[in-house]
């Protein structure tokens, strides 16, 4: 049986949350918080990648990990979630936080929306995120919020994907 790692790292709290509705799809998969451990990816056959996006930036521990581990999660089954605001800026996230080689190399890799709760931030955060709520509001950009749909998308491309992938071998 092939093994799953589920690593996110999280701020506020929308990635974990997140990663707790891929359990649903994933329940035998081992979930890491990366803001908590870091797990060796070395004895997992596929490898799901997640974080939340502030500025156009994934958490810092993911890119580190990832960094860390780039030339195993390349030879590995891999994909990439992001949770964001944004729903205009997916691809340019994706692109400057993973990399094309990454990318190209993955089974998918997608935003599964996201929303801001202005409690979980703070200070200079929390300004700066309402700032860009009143942007978004004035350039008529819709609030996605989580999108579930995506999350079971992603999941259903996986697990098609692996069953292709093991009718060949």
């Amino acid at each position: 049986m092939k093994k799953t790692l589920v690593v996110y790292a999280s701020k506020t709290g929308t990635t974990r949350e997140c990663a707790k509705l891929l359990k649903e799809y994933f329940p035998r998969a081992d979930y890491a918080d990366l803001t908590k451990e870091q797990p060796d990816p070395t004895e997992y056959d596929l490898i799901l990648c997640g974080a939340g996006v502030r500025m156009g930036m994934v958490h810092k521990k993911l890119k580190k990990w990832i960094a860390k581990y780039h030339e195993i999660l390349a030879a590995k089954e891999h994909a990439f979630f992001i949770c964001n605001g944004n729903p205009t800026q997916v691809e340019t996230v994706l692109i400057q936080n993973f990399g094309k080689e990454l990318l190209e190399t993955s089974i998918c890799a997608t935003s599964f929306g996201g929303y801001t709760d202005y409690k979980r931030f703070k200070g200079m955060d929390r300004f700066i995120m309402k700032m860009l709520a009143n942007q978004a509001r004035e350039r008529r950009l819709p609030e996605t919020g989580i999108l579930k749909e995506n999350i079971k998308a992603f999941a259903e491309t996986i697990r098609e994907q692996r069953a292709e992938n093991i009718a060949k071998e």
